[in-house]
């Protein structure tokens, strides 16, 4: 049997515990689809990413991949002067780093890689 494959909305409906009916509907303008979005939900997500970086984790040739909680486990030690943060994997070695304030970002961005 042949497994459809889920649409974009299908699959951000069963991560997010959204119905679908609530997902804005999208249309076609020229060659891009286009979806409406009301200002102050545009507004709440820009700020949400003004504490979010997005990463990849690229090791060593021959390097052994780092699970989550390995990954977790070791930025712990080097980022123990912030507050709480979350590593969020997105796949393929890239993961969403969520802080709790923006100086926390910026004191990572200081430390570097």
């Amino acid at each position: 049997m042949i497994e459809s494959k889920k649409t974009y909305a299908q699959a951000l409906g069963d991560i997010c515990d959204i119905p679908l009916s609530q997902l804005p509907t999208p249309c076609i303008k020229g060659d891009m689809v286009v979806v409406r979005v009301k200002e102050e939900d545009f507004l709440a997500g820009l700020e949400d990413c003004k504490t979010h970086l997005h990463g990849r984790i690229i090791l060593a040739k021959g390097n052994k991949p780092l699970t989550h909680l390995d990954l977790t486990k070791k930025l712990q030690l080097v980022w123990k002067a912030i507050g709480p943060w979350k590593a969020i994997p997105l796949g393929k070695g890239f993961y969403e780093f969520e802080f709790s304030s923006l100086e926390d970002m910026q004191w990572v961005l200081g430390v570097g890689p």
